[in-house]
């Protein structure tokens, strides 16, 4: 392989390698942080289902539903499995018969601010 050829290859490589170091990972809503429930602010009107817990995990259902209006705190936590936004203060207390979860997508966390 002549000089030429094998310096152009070492560029590409280098210059590659160095383009993939730099990307950053996106951040989401599921950090250490969430290891505990957290107290938080309720930014937007939010709907809020009780749901009933049975085994197998599949037949739980939605009994009630619920609004969480703007300026309401509560004690929120955000899981991986099942339910990702789940209630767990005042009236909306998690036990392991009903669920309190808010009906928001996996990782928006737009309709809240940490307290």
């Amino acid at each position: 392989m002549s000089q030429k050829k094998m310096l152009t290859l070492l560029v590409a490589v280098v210059s590659l390698g160095t383009g993939l170091s730099f990307h950053q990972t996106t951040a989401h809503a599921l950090a250490s942080h969430w290891a505990h429930n957290h107290w938080v602010t309720i930014k937007k009107t939010v709907k809020v289902q009780k749901i009933k817990i049975v085994s197998p995990m599949y037949k739980s259902r939605a009994v009630k539903s619920y609004k969480l209006h703007r300026g309401a705190h509560y004690k929120l936590g955000h899981y991986d499995t099942n339910y990702s936004w789940v209630l767990n203060s005042g009236r909306f207390n998690s036990n392991s018969h009903y669920t309190y979860i808010v009906q928001r997508g996996w990782n928006d966390a737009s309709w809240f601010k940490f307290r």
